[in-house]
């Protein structure tokens, strides 16, 4: 009877550690697709469309299956760039939604004479 109670439990324990897991290696290919994304952009003569080549790039390769409807924003001014990405963890069950979300944000490179203000 202890069996027939615990298992269940001790079940659900399990699979909520290993979507736990999943949730924290989609955060981290978010996070990796989106500096991949921030570097393109920051780059001297760097571009939004390379910015999400890059990041897309990125997202195919280190985790085609584990972040789903991945979406990539990039929002540019003439000094800083900010890379969002934002998708939905792979869920075991398929029961709940675990939203991700990363960003990165970084000077853009740009020439600057000398003697001008800095």
């Amino acid at each position: 009877m202890e069996l027939v109670i615990t298992m269940p439990a001790l079940l659900l324990i399990v699979l909520a550690i290993l979507q736990f897991g999943i949730w924290a290696h989609a955060q981290h290919v978010a996070q990796a697709a989106a500096r991949d994304g921030a570097e393109a952009a920051r780059a001297y003569g760097g571009t939004d469309q390379a910015a999400r080549d890059r990041a897309t790039t990125s997202l195919d390769r280190l985790g085609p299956t584990i972040l789903r409807d991945p979406n990539v924003d990039i929002a540019r001014t003439e000094e800083e760039v900010t890379v969002t990405v934002t998708g939905n963890a792979t869920s075991i069950l398929g029961l709940f939604s675990f939203p991700v979300s990363e960003r990165v944000r970084g000077p853009v490179e740009r020439f600057v004479p000398d003697g001008a203000a800095r």
